[in-house]
């Protein structure tokens, strides 16, 4: 990856990665790891259903022995500069699984 930090990939198909305040969205993602040492791992994500986001040559290994141990959920906002106000996110629904699940109907937050 290029510079200090990797690369910045961002999930702007259509804009579906811009996401609106007070709504509920389902976020899906896919990973599949690369073959060692070439440049074929592929990287998807929905919103809603709708790809917003596909990478399919990505390289994250080069041994075999490297696998997909752990789910991590992570979001950051900011940098070094202080927020003017308190954010707040709520996950829901959480699910792990080797086939997609897709979007919950419109009232299953409600």
């Amino acid at each position: 990856m290029k510079g200090q930090y990797g690369d910045n990939w961002l999930w702007n198909t259509n804009r579906l990665g811009d996401l609106e305040n007070n709504r509920w969205f389902c976020i899906e993602q896919f990973a599949r790891m690369n073959t060692p040492g070439r440049n074929d791992g592929i990287l998807r994500g929905w919103v809603d259903g709708k790809l917003a986001f596909e990478k399919t040559d990505v390289r994250m290994r080069d041994v075999d022995a490297l696998k997909i141990e752990t789910v991590w959920l992570n979001v950051y906002y900011g940098g070094t500069w202080t927020a003017k106000a308190d954010y707040h996110l709520y996950i829901d629904e959480v699910v792990i699984s080797r086939r997609s699940v897709g979007p919950l109907s419109a009232t299953a937050h409600e």
